[in-house]
């Protein structure tokens, strides 16, 4: 990320683009590539959704219940996702200065209840971590980039819960549902075969 110049085209005999010679500036930002497909997060894509700073990681699946429906109830349409990966999210959130801060780590979470029979299966919880801020269209809000540090293990009977470490990795769960996503847009798309 940075500033650069294009000093040359190379095209290939149908005219398209071969190669280019570029010369970047001094001053740049080394990004790594995004390893997962990105969309843009619609709300009909789930029953609830939401980000929310937290100030200690839910111990229980109570706390976690409180904790989401007080969120969705009081401050839902405060929050939005904008895009999704399988690695991370970009949503809006209410301006803050804590969040302006580069060295305050607070703690966010990001939770999507999809439709579906069993809850386990229709549920997604994420400790995140910020990665980069800017500013929104909107007033009085930010936009907040984020990567997914840990994903709770609804599998796990006990009533304390249990999170899985997935930094590296990304989420393949919510990976299938982003391209379940896509799947279902792709098909809507096609006019009925008469």
């Amino acid at each position: 990320m940075g500033c650069g110049k294009i000093l040359g085209v190379k095209k290939n005999a149908d005219h398209s683009i071969q190669a280019l010679l570029l010369r970047f500036a001094a001053q740049n930002v080394v990004r790594r590539m995004r390893r997962d497909r990105r969309i843009d997060w619609y709300p009909e894509y789930s029953k609830a959704s939401g980000v929310m700073r937290i100030d200690q990681i839910p111990a229980t699946r109570h706390d976690l219940r409180e904790l989401i429906q007080n969120h969705y109830h009081l401050a839902a349409l405060r929050s939005q996702i904008i895009n999704i990966s399988a690695a991370g999210a970009c949503a809006l959130l209410p301006d803050a200065p804590e969040l302006k801060s580069l060295s305050a780590d607070h703690g966010l979470m990001l939770y999507i209840i999809s439709d579906g029979i069993n809850l386990a299966d229709a549920t997604y919880v994420f400790l995140c971590k910020k990665i980069g801020i800017t500013s929104s269209d909107a007033v009085d809000t930010l936009k907040l980039r984020m990567q997914f540090t840990h994903e709770l293990n609804l599998r796990n009977s006990n009533s304390s819960l249990s999170w899985s470490e997935i930094a590296n990795t990304g989420s393949s769960r919510l990976n299938r549902f982003i391209q379940d996503i896509c799947c279902d847009e792709k098909e809507s798309s096609y006019p009925e075969q008469i």
